[in-house]
């Protein structure tokens, strides 16, 4: 009979610490979220959903997050783990190879027991998140062993023995009267109680009540164990039960409090089991409760979904980004799923839209960044060699070639001041020609704040650097007196500005001067490279330069590129 109780208690002791650690597991993983777009806007979510945890499970002694080079970044809370930021635990005795561990695999897994900083033992586990191969860093979540046995072990089950709790390296814990009854003999259990990728070894003690002097104590205890089991047992079941659903319900809450969005826990037979947050349109009104996937979820949606289900139980974290072509053609979604139990997940659903095109202007600015970055390096050759076939000695090439590449440089300043998505017309003109500053109060700026494409950034900067070269040397500023001015305005169809710049107060200007580099560089930077017209009035009273050019790619057409840089 001692046997017997033994075997069954010793199962259910095995099933309860090892059921009650994954779903442990599964919380964990539900802290974790992609990154947004800032790094103080994902530390503050991840610290929130984080506390939320700690807040409801106490076996917790603290979550953080580990970066993929294995430094540690965030710690939840803080208070309890003074110091600990900025560790790396990449050579950690222990915690290192468990990293490694969990890197490989691509799944959770556990520290040995350690000694925690604040007393007790404990342990830690490591659950990587991303991509496989491409992880962004790990949750790594520190359990307390004594809270942790204490919550999932109750009085009930333990009533009639106590435990030791073992791994390869020796004893983790006892329970209160184990270690008073040496007396008492220990009958090692073949139930493994598995701990993320590590094995803990389960033994019993029976409490001196369970142990039979005679004979006559062993029928009458059998007896009585027998009429015991027969009353009790549908009680014993009925609370067992109870108590499964209070424990279910409680995690399962700690999660939906961490995400503001759409939670489902859904069946792997694609039955959903329990609906919260708002779907906005995404999901029908009535409940769904109950229904297939497939039946609530747009074609687009329940494809992704399903898919993700089906992979989830060898993966063990899916996650897939899908759209609602009909209802919200604009909005972009993604469902994050994990293992709860045996044969459910925890399914969250976000709008992700923001972060999507936020992903796409990034793209775009990259591409557009490396389209000018290369038409950049083909002007800066150009130039090279314009300027060194136009100058006479190396002091005059330094001096020419230095200027246009410092109107390059504030050109860049521009763009990225708008980051490579536009350039302020105004700012511009400001950098490149008032640049010097005894130049101020003789150029005059008349004009409306206006932004043009960023195409237009150097072909525009390089022409306003040569036609200020030109009246610095020959010009309205070669002297003391003359001075210039700029204006611009949209044209009727609002698809060009007009920029006429205009000097007065120099020398007399020669009304059929020397074609020279400037002039060539002015005509290719704005009709070659902007599909623009230019227009040199070259009266005595000073020049006047009048530039047409699109606003924005693709407002005029454009002639076929040639001339001093690469093609747009």
């Amino acid at each position: 009979m001692l046997r017997t109780r033994t075997a069954i208690t010793g199962r259910q002791v095995a099933q309860r610490i090892e059921q009650y650690i994954h779903s442990r597991l599964a919380v964990l993983q539900a802290v974790y979220d992609e990154p947004n777009d800032t790094i103080d806007s994902a530390e503050s979510a991840f610290r929130a959903r984080a506390t939320s945890v700690l807040n409801s499970f106490p076996e917790f002694q603290a979550i953080n997050w580990i970066d993929a080079d294995h430094v540690i970044r965030w710690v939840t809370p803080e208070e309890r783990n003074p110091g600990v930021v900025g560790a790396d635990l990449s050579q950690h005795a222990v915690a290192g190879p468990c990293i490694n561990r969990a890197a490989e695999r691509n799944a959770p897994c556990a520290t040995p027991p350690i000694e925690l900083l604040q007393g007790g033992r404990g342990f830690a586990t490591y659950i990587p998140a991303g991509a496989p191969g491409e992880h962004a860093g790990f949750i790594n979540g520190v359990f307390r062993i004594e809270s942790l046995l204490e919550a999932c072990l109750t009085s009930s089950v333990t009533q009639d023995f106590d435990y030791v709790i073992m791994d390869d390296a020796g004893e983790i814990r006892r329970s209160g009267l184990a270690t008073q009854e040496a007396d008492a003999p220990r009958i090692d259990t073949p139930h493994a109680v598995r701990v993320a990728d590590r094995i803990w070894h389960l033994a019993l003690i029976p409490k001196k009540h369970q142990i039979p002097t005679n004979a006559m104590a062993i029928a009458i205890g059998g007896l009585g164990c027998a009429l015991a089991l027969a009353l009790g047992f549908g009680t014993h079941r009925l609370l067992s039960t109870l108590r499964a659903v209070n424990n279910r319900t409680r995690e399962i809450r700690a999660i939906y409090d961490a995400y503001p969005d759409i939670q489902l826990r859904i069946r792997l037979d694609r039955t959903i089991l329990e609906h919260h947050g708002k779907a906005e349109g995404l999901l029908p009104r009535n409940s769904v409760v109950g229904q297939h996937v497939c039946d609530v979820f747009s074609p687009a949606a329940s494809d992704a979904i399903v898919t993700a289900l089906s992979n989830l139980p060898a993966s063990g974290r899916e996650h897939c980004l899908f759209g609602v072509p009909d209802e919200h053609p604009n909005r972009h979604y993604e469902a994050r799923l994990v293992p709860f139990g045996d044969d459910e997940a925890l399914v969250i659903v976000r709008d992700v839209t923001e972060r999507v095109h936020a992903d796409e202007r990034q793209r775009r600015m990259m591409a557009e960044l490396d389209h000018r970055v290369k038409n950049t390096l083909a002007a800066v050759l150009s130039l090279s060699d314009q300027t060194a076939m136009t100058t006479d000695s190396q002091a005059a090439f330094r001096t020419t070639f230095a200027g246009r590449i410092r109107s390059l440089a504030r050109t860049h300043d521009a763009l990225a001041a708008r980051r490579w998505t536009a350039v302020d017309l105004r700012r511009t003109i400001e950098s490149i020609v008032l640049g010097d500053v005894h130049l101020t109060g003789r150029v005059h700026l008349t004009g409306e704040d206006m932004e043009l494409g960023p195409e237009a950034a150097n072909p525009l900067s390089l022409t306003l650097h040569e036609l200020k070269t030109n009246a610095l040397k020959y010009g309205a500023l070669s002297g003391s007196t003359g001075d210039i001015d700029i204006r611009w305005s949209r044209t009727d169809d609002d698809a060009h500005v007009v920029i006429t710049w205009s000097e007065a107060g120099g020398p007399p200007v020669d009304r059929d001067p020397t074609p020279g580099l400037g002039l060539a560089l002015i005509r290719g930077f704005i009709q070659h490279e902007l599909g623009g017209t230019v227009d040199l009035d070259f009266q005595p009273a000073g020049l006047t330069c009048r530039i047409r050019i699109p606003i924005r790619r693709g407002s005029a057409q454009k002639p076929e590129a040639a001339g001093l840089t690469a093609e747009p």
